[in-house]
């Protein structure tokens, strides 16, 4: 399975990526489930503004770490949770206070970045969960 070293040549990219491609496509089904069938039914505060920002930060940093393998530059990879908080932190801050610059559409949140952060950390969540399910898996 896959480790989690700093810059390690045992990390196993394969599965780590593939782990990537299905957080992608459960980020992405849960988004198109949140649009059409959760939001026109379900009048909550989070749901409708900040939901699907926790689902942006998920699929960003996954989508990220695909294109990092791809790209092969293991070492940008994110996995440590103040390299994840740090990168949506400046993703979310561009998305919000510079994008409505140039975008007549877009507005400025902070609760927004909250959310990006919060879906990044999310994700690292996830992955250290996987990981001790693997590792404890491995063991027996």
């Amino acid at each position: 399975m896959f480790k989690f070293h700093r810059f390690s040549s045992s990390y196993n990219y394969s599965h780590f990526n593939r782990l990537n491609i299905i957080l992608v496509a459960i980020t992405l089904g849960t988004y198109g489930l949140n649009r059409f069938f959760l939001k026109p039914h379900i009048d909550l505060v989070f749901l409708h503004n900040y939901f699907n920002d926790v689902l942006a930060g998920v699929l960003l940093i996954s989508s990220y770490n695909i294109a990092a393998h791809l790209c092969n530059i293991p070492k940008y990879i994110l996995v440590q949770p103040e390299r994840i908080f740090f990168f949506t932190l400046f993703v979310g801050l561009f998305w919000e206070y510079v994008t409505p610059l140039y975008r007549n559409d877009s507005a400025s949140d902070l609760g927004d970045v909250l959310a990006y952060i919060c879906g990044g950390l999310l994700y690292w969540l996830i992955i250290m969960i996987i990981k001790v399910v693997l590792n404890r898996d491995n063991q027996n």
